[in-house]
């Protein structure tokens, strides 16, 4: 059960930290610490270290050593390769996945559509990303 907890401990700092970062509350090139975001979101520098090797290898921060972490500032050109690459693979994962979905996932992916559709931007994330893991494992 520790383990559970630990892991739910680190999730739950690596989502808290990624939502920051993506809704702009931490912007692009601004310099964080283990010792800030541990003091903002009240738990210890563990979590949050891990929160942040698994954001550096998203490519959301990236490490200074004894200085902390950078968020990456990114340029129109890195998002339209990005959105291109991103394009193909969900059009053929899209493909795959509507030969092989069984009613039950149906019925989740419209569950996910329903979520996505309303205003708040971290359901949408969410939803968004409920999607493309329903597409990776339907097809």
């Amino acid at each position: 059960m520790a383990k559970e907890t630990k892991n739910t401990l680190r999730d739950s700092v690596y989502s808290a930290l990624k939502a920051m970062i993506v809704t702009g509350q931490i912007p692009p090139g601004s310099r964080v610490t283990e010792n800030d975001i541990a003091a903002k979101l009240t738990v210890s520098r563990t979590p949050v270290r891990e929160a942040f090797n698994r954001l550096e290898r998203d490519g959301l921060v990236t490490g200074r050593p004894r200085q902390g972490y950078v968020v990456t500032e990114f340029d129109i050109n890195m998002f339209r390769e990005a959105f291109e690459i991103r394009e193909l693979l969900d059009g053929h994962a899209t493909e795959l996945a509507a030969t092989a979905a069984t009613e039950q996932d149906k019925a989740r992916l419209a569950r996910a559509h329903v979520r996505g559709s309303r205003d708040n931007v971290l359901r949408l994330l969410q939803a968004k990303s409920d999607y493309r893991n329903f597409l990776a494992k339907a097809s």
